[in-house]
């Protein structure tokens, strides 16, 4: 099945046809691919767990958004629309859980998948991993849209930004009670909000503008507030609520709600969507034209953990016009963290 798999798209990556002289005649491919790789940021291991080439979604839509990694398996959710259990043992191991909708995320028990899609609304989906019995969030409401669903550690409260009966904003949902709470009017787009995994803290940027939106930290359970005046997304807040970090410009910056003190952790970062903290908020990823970075809050060290150069390794045959590292994940209970590569990428062949 592979090999007729492989040789289909090689068909389609050459596109070669055959002449009536048994010549090959080959035109110019300009093609997108996705690539998900893993990486220890511990030791810099790296390597390329699942290529989609030419991508059959558009890039742009490829966002990691939900990642575990268990003793026997790490489920990643895929913002193409599907997820994958993947076995490090046998590293070909990998098993679709679900054509789902944009973004999604898993349970934090791993038995469960939301995901939003559009009918015609924004409306958010519960399923099992596996994609079977699939439910809307919000089914009790008649005039409700829910988008950008992150679980809570307790695999029964969801996070969401939407408008619910006239009232926009972003919500926390109890799908076991059906219980709805608002939690801030401010209604963020994707990465600009973000939540403790026990949900007693969460960050949001009421975007004005691209450059002069203020960022709100607030404690949930007792309603007080820290203001940034000047942010963009993505932002993000550790797992104890210590340590929030967002962009400012080209310049990546870290809060601390416990000094209030804001702090430069890198300039010139161009590419916003390669940033990702891990769940203690010791670590923070992120890429530069020298390849992907690790900074470490408590050494106040950066280190390179993968250079361009490593990373751009493709087939000789191809060019690569375009290459952008996005969305890097760090699993939420430890181990190996993931991110996205999406290329463009330019093929010539030789007419004869």
């Amino acid at each position: 099945m592979k090999t007729v798999l492989f040789f289909l798209i090689g068909l389609l990556l050459t596109g070669c046809s055959l002449s009536s002289s048994n010549d090959i005649d080959c035109i110019a491919i300009d093609a997108y691919s996705v690539e998900l790789w893993a990486i220890d940021t511990e030791t810099g291991e790296s390597f390329i767990v699942y290529q989609q080439w030419p991508a059959l979604a558009d890039p742009a839509d490829w966002r990691l958004t939900g990642v575990f990694n268990s003793e026997e398996r790490t489920y990643v959710a895929l913002g193409d629309g599907h997820g994958v259990v993947f076995n490090f043992e046998n590293r070909d191991a990998l098993i679709p859980i679900g054509a789902n909708g944009f973004p999604a995320d898993i349970s934090f028990n791993q038995t469960r998948l939301a995901y939003m899609l559009n009918d015609p609304n924004p409306q958010v989906w519960v399923s099992t991993t596996e994609g079977s019995n699939p439910k809307r969030m919000l089914e009790g409401f008649d005039n409700a849209s829910s988008e950008n669903p992150v679980w809570l550690n307790d695999n029964r409260r969801i996070f969401f930004q939407g408008e619910i009966d006239g009232v926009s904003g972003s919500f926390l949902f109890d799908i076991q009670d059906d219980e709805l709470e608002l939690v801030s009017e401010f209604r963020p787009s994707y990465r600009a909000s973000d939540i403790t995994a026990d949900g007693s803290h969460a960050v949001f940027i009421n975007e004005l503008s691209d450059n002069f939106s203020p960022l709100y930290i607030k404690n949930l359970e007792t309603g007080e507030q820290q203001q940034i005046n000047q942010a963009q997304k993505p932002v993000f807040i550790s797992g104890d609520g210590s340590n929030v970090i967002y962009m400012n410009g080209t310049t990546l910056m870290s809060y601390d709600t416990d000094t209030q003190m804001n702090k430069m952790v890198k300039n010139g970062i161009t590419n916003t969507e390669s940033i990702g903290l891990s769940e203690d908020g010791n670590e923070v990823l992120y890429a530069t034209g020298e390849g992907l970075f690790k900074y470490d809050f408590a050494s106040e060290s950066e280190e390179l953990l993968i250079s361009n150069e490593t990373l751009n390794r493709v087939e000789e045959s191809w060019d690569i016009i375009e290459s952008n590292v996005v969305t890097p994940v760090f699993p939420r209970l430890g181990g190996r963290a993931f991110f996205l590569i999406s290329r463009f990428n330019s093929r010539t062949c030789e007419t004869t």
